[in-house]
């Protein structure tokens, strides 16, 4: 994928969608910063793209697409709050919210000495996404 600026056309970024064949659609969020990608067959995946920090978000565990690609209507950013977007379907409004995480891992010694000096650890950032469900159950 190319993402450039306009008027100009001056490039911004460049980088390999996280999907296997195609898109089914993505989204700015408002202020610019992240491409939110949603994927099409076979894998479904949605993924987002920080391009301020040039690199893909890491998601634990892998998002993907919560209804039949049929179903799908649109993807959407929060105007107020660039770390939450929501896709619509023909069932349901999913919001999703970015929260930040950490994970841990030894890197030498023993369990005990880890914990006495936090320099032992290797610390893997990556986002996780929250999500709710909303369904009109009075059509």
């Amino acid at each position: 994928m190319h993402v450039y600026r306009y008027p100009g056309k001056e490039l911004v970024c460049r980088f390999k969608a996280n999907t296997t064949i195609r898109l089914l659609d993505m989204a700015f969020s408002r202020d610019g910063r992240y491409l939110l990608l949603v994927g099409g067959i076979p894998d479904f995946r949605i993924s987002i793209f920080d391009l301020e920090a040039n690199k893909m978000l890491a998601f634990k565990p892998e998002v993907k697409l919560p209804c039949k690609a049929t179903e799908y209507r649109k993807a959407k950013f929060n105007p107020g709050n660039d770390r939450e977007f929501a896709i619509l379907t023909d069932q349901a409004v999913f919001f999703y919210s970015m929260v930040e995480g950490f994970e841990g891992q030894l890197v030498e010694g023993d369990q005990q000495a880890a914990e006495e000096d936090k320099e032992n650890y290797e610390v893997d950032q990556h986002d996780r996404l929250a999500v709710v469900e909303y369904r009109n159950e009075n059509p």
